[in-house]
């Protein structure tokens, strides 16, 4: 592993090996950011993530693009929102959403912003004494697991995936105890591991199955419910709750993370070593950039809401309702999108106004605009890839992207739903 802060938390209790924390920093205090070298490292706390690698792969890029240290505290969602809280991390890598938009509006969090998602599974011994195969119902699982009280493995420290199964047992009515109800206090990888030495059902994220299915003879017995999908969350802490923190870091982290490169590590994370992905990338709800760029990209919403912040006054005209609004929608400007996809132009950015910029939305419908006119404002205003409408995301039968052109009245170079930028040269042997 990496030189991480080293770091063990069940239920707000902190082991730390001395040996391994990093100069200047020490167990519990806010660094100064005054301090050159204090200015330079970006405290994160975490569970999963990094019991599995996947921070060594996001990081070690991150260090060297900014010349930085990250040091991770390894803790469950619940201990890591709790450090957060103390001001002891400049950043949590979360999966708990209750405890994610209390954290963000008691004032502690800021730029929450998803990530990426893998999904709960339940597994079990291969005889299946409770009977729970095929069942994709977690809370009928849970159900047949306590009447027969076959044995049954928690984590029980607050954890994002703990706090996912006590959910589970309040939808079945069930308060689960008696011997057949074990507590590990334990991480994800551990708790797989006693249940798998047991011979009894524990509730873990498929990541950590695909890690260590080959060392254990526990089964997959439920799967494939939507309310089983797991969805991480990256957070800032809040610098006026907390000012030592190293705030701008965390903002530059999550842009990086969110970013192509970054979800890039993420989608391919786990194909070399166990033939599928750990997780998956939060850029499958996003924007694609194709043709007259560096490569294809998929660029998410957070990221889109990340590159910038312009606000366009809309005056609409109905064909029967006469004027519609003002209404006021917020986005990033389309040319710098382009620019931040990798857009290069037929002859390059700045000589290339010819080029046609294709947008496309989820309904098929698409407008053609040139270059010139993404490039220049038109009176005064860009034209802007909105995610916000009067301060809120956009409605569903307009978003989550929109298209909006200045001037454009009728809204008939308006695009709802974007789903595809495409820049093509005008002329072809330009090319």
């Amino acid at each position: 592993m990496r030189r991480f802060k080293s770091a063990q938390i069940f239920a707000g209790v902190l082991l730390v090996s001395a040996l391994v924390i990093a100069p200047g920093i020490s167990a519990g205090a806010n660094p100064s950011y005054s301090d050159p070298e204090a200015s330079s490292v970006l405290r994160i706390a975490t569970g999963s993530p990094y019991e599995l690698g996947l921070m060594d792969a996001l990081i070690e890029p991150f260090e060297e693009k900014y010349g930085c240290r990250v040091e991770v505290t390894r803790a469950g969602s619940g201990a890591s929102l709790n450090l957060g809280r103390k001001g002891d991390v400049d950043l949590v890598l979360v999966h708990a959403p209750e405890e994610e938009r209390k954290f963000v509006a008691d004032g502690y969090g800021l730029n929450r912003t998803y990530i990426m998602y893998n999904d709960f599974v339940i597994v079990g011994p291969k005889d299946d004494p409770a009977g729970i195969r095929g069942t994709t119902d977690a809370a009928k699982a849970y159900t047949r697991i306590a009447l027969a009280e076959s044995l049954f493995f928690s984590r029980g420290d607050n954890s994002g995936t703990h706090r996912k199964e006590m959910s589970i047992w309040e939808e079945a009515s069930i308060t689960p105890t008696g011997d057949w109800y074990k507590v590990t206090n334990d991480f994800m990888g551990a708790t797989l591991k006693s249940a798998s030495n047991n011979q009894g059902y524990f509730m873990t994220d498929r990541s950590t199955y695909i890690k260590v299915k080959g060392n254990t003879d526990l089964e997959i017995l439920c799967e494939g419910n939507p309310g089983l999908v797991n969805r991480y969350s990256a957070i800032a802490v809040n610098p006026k709750k907390h000012p030592g923190v190293n705030y701008d870091l965390a903002k530059t982290f999550i842009r990086y993370i969110i970013s192509p490169e970054g979800q890039a590590i993420i989608r391919d994370f786990g194909k070399g070593e166990y033939g599928e992905p750990l997780y998956y990338p939060a850029i499958s709800e996003g924007v694609t950039f194709t043709g007259l760029f560096e490569r294809e990209v998929v660029l998410s919403v957070d990221y889109l809401r990340e590159l910038g912040k312009r606000e366009a006054p809309v005056m609409m005209v109905g064909y029967h309702k006469g004027y519609i609004g003002p209404f006021t929608y917020t986005g990033v400007p389309l040319k710098k999108a382009m620019l931040a996809a990798g857009y290069t132009g037929t002859r390059g950015v700045q000589t290339s106004p010819e080029d046609i910029i294709i947008v496309t939305g989820e309904d098929g419908y698409s407008v053609a605009l040139s270059w010139g006119e993404v490039m220049n404002q038109i009176s005064g205003m860009d034209i802007i890839l909105a995610y916000e409408k009067d301060g809120k995301s956009l409605p569903s039968y307009e978003g989550p992207v929109r298209l909006i052109v200045p001037g454009d009245y009728y809204c008939n170079r308006y695009v709802k739903g974007v789903v595809k930028v495409e820049a093509v040269a005008l002329h072809p042997n330009l090319h």
